[in-house]
């Protein structure tokens, strides 16, 4: 399994396995929601150096990247929860237009509805 893809497969599938393609995508829109209300806030505290709230975002984002399988996003807010914690970031901005980048790569690739004879998590 590559590693360059933004998904990982395992984890989308057995999310897919939780429900029909209704439900996948109101997941899958949910994490849309929260992931831009988060780079917001985040662009934010970034211009008035709250390190700590960064962190906070980041590491929230992190999180719910992970749940729907979004390994870039969980990349990216990882360097950038870890970076913030240790105070200021040089950079951040950088690292908020990559975060940015994978969460629109990610949506999209969550967003393509899987053909109904696709193979489950116990068929991968």
């Amino acid at each position: 399994m590559p590693s360059d893809l933004p998904l990982d497969p395992n984890i989308v599938a057995s999310l897919r396995a939780l429900g029909d393609e209704e439900f996948v995508q109101e997941i899958v829109e949910l994490f849309a929601s929260d992931a831009s209300s988060r780079l917001v806030d985040m662009r934010q505290r970034v211009a008035i150096g709250d390190w700590q709230a960064v962190s906070r975002q980041a590491h929230s984002l992190r999180g719910a990247a992970g749940n729907v399988g979004a390994r870039e996003v969980a990349s990216q807010a990882g360097v950038l929860e870890r970076d913030a914690e240790a105070g200021p970031v040089a950079g951040a901005e950088d690292i908020l237009v990559r975060l940015t980048a994978a969460v629109d790569e990610a949506l999209a690739a969550l967003r393509t509805p899987t053909p109904p004879d696709s193979p489950g998590p116990s068929q991968a």
